[in-house]
């Protein structure tokens, strides 16, 4: 029943199908509060109410819905703090997406072990607070928004291990300290293909260990797998609500193109050089604001790349030169 012009409120008498499966009612003009009788489908496993204009707060009665897959709750007027009990969702939900609301509080940190999640999207809310690192636990995870919030504290460096992380956009809160530190990590961030980190108040040099290590951005090609950096479960595509800022723009995305590579550094408060390792990076979209005058940006970047053309260059002339010895 999406897509339509249904209005006035969710009847609480929809708790009493228990036998509901699959319950779609985004973008329609549904008002008032999400009903607290969302307790007995234990066989639900997609709640969609996407784009409506729902209010008051989150039950946690939905914490209930045991076989819970996607909960679509973006894009409506849902205000109050999110239920600690919504991490616990962790044990069955692959996608979550509170998006565009007035939540506020912080982020529940009740994540548990072998957590599912494979996105969450908490972007354009009023959380604030830490991120808790026990989205650690979510080993799946391949889109994480939590942009234009106001969480604190310093990079997630506990996030380099995230296996599947492809999407990691910490845009517009209050990060801050330097993203430059050592670690025993050898592949950080091995899949990243976007990383937008702009509008905080990072500090000191540019992560050029990063730039060394993003392998889903060297190798784009080596990157591709057979799910096409979709969400690895069955027909999620279509769950994907991201944007992302290319050319200054903000861009709505709905798939994850393998090919694709994106760094906004923008709107911090790096310092020091740009590093050569930058021109290792294919296919990337950069973007890199008040470090030094513009030109002398594109220009470095430039000679980077120039860099290394010449160095690929010469090891073809080498291994030409050896396979006519032989």
């Amino acid at each position: 029943m999406s897509f339509n012009k249904l209005s006035g409120s969710l009847p609480e008498e929809i708790g009493n199908m228990t036998s509901l499966i699959d319950l779609r009612l985004n973008n329609n003009v549904l008002s008032g509060p999400i009903p607290s009788t969302f307790v007995n489908q234990s066989r639900l496993f997609n709640l969609g109410l996407r784009s409506n204009n729902l209010s008051g707060e989150i039950p946690p009665s939905i914490c209930n819905l045991r076989s819970l897959e996607v909960l679509y709750l973006s894009d409506n007027n849902l205000e109050g703090a999110i239920p600690d009990c919504l991490g616990n969702l962790g044990s069955s939900a692959l996608v979550l997406s509170l998006n565009a609301n007035k939540l506020s509080g912080i982020i529940p940190s009740t994540f548990p072990k072998g957590c599912r999640l494979e996105s969450i999207n908490l972007n354009g809310n009023k959380l604030e607070g830490p991120l808790p690192q026990t989205l650690g636990n979510c080993q799946d995870l391949v889109i994480v928004d939590i942009a234009d919030n106001k969480i604190q504290g310093a990079f997630p460096f506990w996030m380099e291990t995230l296996p599947q992380l492809r999407v990691l956009v910490l845009r517009s809160n209050k990060f801050n300290g330097t993203m430059s530190v050592f670690s025993k990590t050898e592949q950080p961030f091995p899949k990243l293909q976007a990383l937008d980190v702009s509008y905080n108040a990072f500090v000191g040099s540019l992560p050029d260990r990063y730039f060394k290590n993003f392998r889903g951005m060297i190798d784009a090609k080596g990157n591709q797998t057979n799910d096409g950096a979709r969400l690895k479960s069955a027909n999620l595509r279509g769950f994907i609500d991201l944007r992302l800022t290319l050319k200054g723009l903000d861009q709505s995305l709905i798939q994850l193109l393998t090919t694709f590579n994106t760094i906004d550094l923008s709107s911090n408060r790096f310092s020091g050089s740009i590093p050569p390792s930058i021109g290792l990076l294919n296919s990337l979209i950069l973007r890199y604001r008040y470090f030094e005058k513009i030109d002398d940006v594109f220009e470095k970047i430039f000679e980077c790349f120039q860099h290394r053309k010449k160095r690929d260059r010469r090891r073809r002339v080498v291994r030409n030169q050896a396979r006519r010895q032989q």
